[in-house]
């Protein structure tokens, strides 16, 4: 199953999703955060919206969206239903993210992977003794990462945390429906509901001025195109190519990207403890997904 084009999808989304963080940050400082994931979903649906059309002229020699034989209905069900818990998951982040460092969202981010067999198991698998080590290993590393001075587990990094719940259950949602349909519109409708209910909320509760759009605007368009138009859908694209295990082990590297770009861009650093936190979430990630395969007893 797995080739060197999926990898390749799949380590440029972590790498892009990392970067990711510092444009969530830096757009997060002139916008409310609804307003700032409404923009860069509108932004990043509408670069899809194209790659489809172009795509569409160059193979069919017209202009067009869907195409003979593809389930409307089922594309769209797909898309929203994971469009939902996507929405749910990136506006926690965006809010998380205002509140901790991009290095420590980022790593919390990446432990995805060990909550995806936890979900599982609330669905009736059962998780093997030993598998159980891996996380409360990356539970003590997520505790090492995130307190402070006062030794407290700070209200951004919650947030994250819980964002980090529902980024699990759209990537277990992608792995189980993504691949009947079509991915570039998988992508598209799904960052269009994001777009839809979080402009919503933010006319409701927000205040958007056009100027702090401008001041934004290299966030908002970075996010769009690179984050939301090209990372979330080479995810989709790498997932059908690459197996799962190997898959989250490299998606799982955006909280080492995310952790380099906010050294070099924001001048953001951790304390030793910290660092010490980092090397065992990643260590806690790498060996549960060498062990996926046995994770779960046969029953």
């Amino acid at each position: 199953m797995t080739n060197k084009y999926g990898i390749i999808m799949l380590l440029l989304t972590a790498i892009l999703w990392g970067t990711g963080f510092v444009a969530q940050y830096i757009g997060g400082a002139y916008l409310g955060s609804f307003s700032f994931t409404s923009l860069r979903c509108l932004v990043g649906a509408f670069f899809i919206l194209l790659t489809i059309i172009i795509s569409n002229v160059k193979k069919y020699k017209k202009i067009c969206f869907f195409t003979d034989g593809e389930n409307v209905k089922e594309t769209l069900g797909i898309s929203f239903l994971c469009g939902f818990f996507l929405f749910i998951a990136m506006t926690l982040q965006q809010i998380g993210v205002m509140m901790t460092t991009t290095a420590k969202a980022g790593f919390i981010s990446s432990m995805t992977v060990v909550c995806c067999p936890i979900i599982l198991v609330a669905f009736g698998r059962k998780i093997k003794k030993e598998t159980w080590f891996f996380i409360i290993g990356a539970v003590i590393g997520i505790w090492m990462l995130n307190i402070n001075e006062n030794v407290e587990i700070g209200f951004g990094d919650f947030i994250c945390s819980v964002s980090t719940i529902f980024f699990s259950i759209d990537i277990l949602l992608i792995s189980k429906l993504g691949h009947k349909i079509d991915s570039l519109k998988f992508s598209f409708f799904r960052f269009i509901e994001v777009t839809a209910i979080s402009a919503i909320i933010a006319l409701l509760f927000e205040r958007l001025e056009i100027n702090n759009i401008i001041l934004g605007r290299y966030a908002i368009l970075f996010s769009g195109i690179f984050v939301i138009g090209m990372a979330y859908t080479m995810q989709i694209i790498g997932e059908k190519h690459v197996d799962p295990i190997i898959a989250t082990m490299i998606m799982s590297l955006e909280g080492m990207f995310a952790t380099f770009f906010g050294f070099l861009i924001l001048g953001q650093s951790l304390n030793f403890l910290q660092v010490a936190g980092c090397i065992v979430i990643t260590v806690c990630i790498v060996l549960v997904q060498l062990t996926s395969n046995d994770i779960f007893v046969e029953v």
